[in-house]
């Protein structure tokens, strides 16, 4: 059974589309005729769709757009779980820890959201990347060494999977991970955690300029609607989707509804919730510290940060952060943070970080105890 999603048709002609152009044998894809009665629209240069020729492929075989659409997400989930469980066990050397990390990312509401009852394929590929992506800043943060000396490569080919799925989540992510870096920069090995960045991003460009180069060329020499709308008004629509603070930390909500306005009240929105398993290993790692009066490592306090940043950006505060003028150089800053469209996109990025806390409170529970992770 495929659930009607919020954006699942047109993810389906974007698929139908990719399969109709190769089978005219267009190549690489630009031009997808499934749209606009015909004429076609170049969804393709605007939206990554590297991924979306594995289901296309099947449509060219012979299966029906639905069902290759069916097999694609089992290849996402799977490809979701196996890379969260790999790179957990790597830098934890823990079976344990690596299941519960591939089960609680596989298995988080939001993602789950996006998958099934969004539809949202470009933001829940980018969702596959953040494992990469956080193992490539581990990598950083504890300098190369045997086991991480391509820790570089692993954060480029994340953001590169990024990039080329949903270009919005990168800065989705960076907001996510910025004052981890920064955080980390302000330890030993400063040049060489800036020359690791520094290669990531050349590397991600490299790997990403078919998408990139298209994408920036059409952005700005075509008259996108987008480009029309007055800042005002992106500010208020900014400012309209957000969401109460306690919504991240409602549970058992159906998954149903849509995103509504402030002004709508929640009742039929669907659910923005962290969900239970994450919220209790945040209540777990709080407890540790608090318990045994320990102070957090600058991993895990610029997770917090992190996670308390992005929850403010997501609420209707008093400040109305949207809503307000800061000057010239914030202004700046938060007109590029309105092309995230809607601020309850950040409750991705928040679970993960969620999901690293998660981590660090189980792992420094069973360190505390003894119990030797051979055993696990």
């Amino acid at each position: 059974y495929q659930h009607d999603g919020h954006d699942t048709l047109f993810h389906l002609y974007r698929i139908q589309g990719i399969a109709m152009a190769l089978e005219d044998g267009q190549f690489p894809v630009r031009i997808q005729t499934s749209q606009l009665n015909g004429y076609g629209y170049p969804v393709s240069i605007m939206y990554g769709d590297l991924f979306l020729y594995l289901p296309a492929l099947m449509v060219v075989f012979g299966l029906s757009t639905v069902l290759a659409y069916k097999f694609f997400i089992l290849a996402v989930n799977i490809a979701t779980i196996s890379i969260t469980y790999t790179l957990t066990k790597k830098v934890t050397k823990s079976n344990l820890l690596a299941v519960v990390a591939a089960t609680l990312w596989g298995l988080s509401p939001y993602r789950l959201e996006d998958v099934y009852l969004r539809g949202a394929v470009g933001e829940y590929l980018a969702l596959l990347f953040i494992p990469l992506i956080a193992y490539g800043i581990y990598s950083m943060i504890v300098l190369p060494t045997q086991n991480t000396r391509n820790g570089w490569i692993y954060l480029s080919v994340g953001m590169t999977g990024v990039v080329i799925s949903h270009i919005i989540s990168i800065l989705l992510i960076a907001l996510a991970l910025l004052p981890i870096v920064i955080l980390s920069l302000f330890t030993r090995g400063f040049i060489e955690k800036v020359l690791f960045l520094a290669r990531s991003i050349i590397l991600t460009i490299l790997l990403s300029a078919f998408f990139i180069i298209p994408f920036l060329d059409f952005y700005q020499t075509a008259n996108l609607q987008v480009q029309n709308l007055p800042t005002d008004y992106q500010h208020a629509v900014m400012y309209d989707y957000t969401i109460e603070p306690f919504q991240l930390f409602t549970l058992f909500q159906p998954m149903s509804g849509v995103s509504t306005k402030i002004s709508s009240g929640i009742v039929g929105e669907m659910p923005y919730s962290i969900g239970w398993s994450l919220t209790t290993g945040l209540i777990i790692w709080l407890i540790y510290h608090i318990t045994l009066r320990t102070m957090p490592n600058r991993v895990e306090i610029g997770c917090a940060l992190s996670s308390a940043i992005l929850m403010f950006l997501m609420a209707p505060t008093y400040f109305n952060f949207w809503k307000h003028k800061f000057g010239y150089i914030l202004d700046i800053i938060v007109s590029k943070l309105i092309s995230i469209q809607y601020p309850w996109r950040l409750v991705g990025p928040v679970s993960f970080l969620f999901l690293i806390l998660t981590l660090y409170g189980i792992f420094k529970i069973r360190v505390s105890a003894s119990i030797p992770y051979a055993q696990a």
